[in-house]
């Protein structure tokens, strides 16, 4: 059984919301330890945003 072009799409692109959700992850617990707030909020607001995404491209996986 072959894997289409646009399965092999989702899950690139799910390996692609995974390393920006964990770069995401690392920002916002270096920003919570030099308590540089906004931006800590701002990288949990990636990291949601990425597990949408995520989620969405798992569908079509």
């Amino acid at each position: 059984m072959s894997i289409t072009k646009e399965q092999k799409r989702a899950r690139f692109m799910m390996h692609v919301c995974v390393i920006i959700g964990f770069l995401a992850a690392i920002l916002a617990i270096w920003s919570l330890f030099d308590k540089v707030y906004y931006i800590a909020v701002f990288s949990a607001f990636i990291i949601a945003l990425q597990y949408y995404n995520y989620k969405q491209w798992q569908k079509k996986a």
